[in-house]
């Protein structure tokens, strides 16, 4: 076991250096997506980035953002 130590060592320190990068690469390829399908779509910071860097949230709607977000009591 001792043996492989440094390999899993190796793997586990590329996983934590490669996470963040792999998974705004998502989050980007699926707002591209969803804007090729007529969504609006916006990529925003949840919260501090220094308390996590998993901070990222997609936002998407179909209509507009004005009127997505409006009661029906603003509707002329």
């Amino acid at each position: 076991m001792l043996a492989q130590r440094q390999k899993v060592l190796a793997f586990f320190t590329l996983a934590l250096l490669l996470g963040p990068l792999v998974e705004t690469l998502l989050l980007v390829d699926r707002m591209i997506f969803l804007q090729e399908q007529g969504f609006e779509c916006e990529l925003l910071p949840l919260f501090d980035p220094q308390f996590s860097p998993r901070n990222l949230v997609l936002l998407a709607a179909k209509v507009p953002w004005g009127s997505a977000f409006s009661s029906p009591a603003d509707d002329p």
